[in-house]
Formats: structure tokens, C-alpha cells, sequence
């Protein structure tokens, strides 16, 4: 059982590069879009923390 199917186990990246420069408003988008969400969240939630002092003399 031989196979004849070449497969080869490398990464071309200036294809990766130019597949996602061709998809750059679906990134800038997503990337505006959770910076709006995380602006949004730390708006809404109350702040967790406390500080408490006490100085003995």
C-alpha cells in the first residue's frame, strides 16, 4: 500500500500574509468591535476592590 499523494508539512507565509491583508476590514472591525465591548464592560461593572488602613501609634 503505497501512496503517491505529496504532501508536504511546510507553511507558505507570504500567502498566509497576503490571505489576511486581503481580509483587513473583517479584522480591523472585529478588533474595533472588542475594544468597544471591553470600553463597554469596564463602564458598567462595579469596581471589586477595597482598601482598608489602620496605623497604630
Amino acid at each position: 500500500m503505497s501512496q503517491t499523494a505529496n504532501t508536504e508539512d511546510t507553511i507558505d507565509l507570504k500567502e498566509l500574509f497576503f490571505s489576511l491583508i486581503a481580509q483587513w476590514k473583517m479584522i480591523a472591525l472585529c478588533v474595533l468591535l472588542s475594544i468597544v465591548c471591553a470600553l463597554l464592560y469596564l463602564r458598567t461593572t462595579p469596581d471589586t476592590y477595597a482598601v482598608d488602613a489602620l496605623v497604630q501609634v
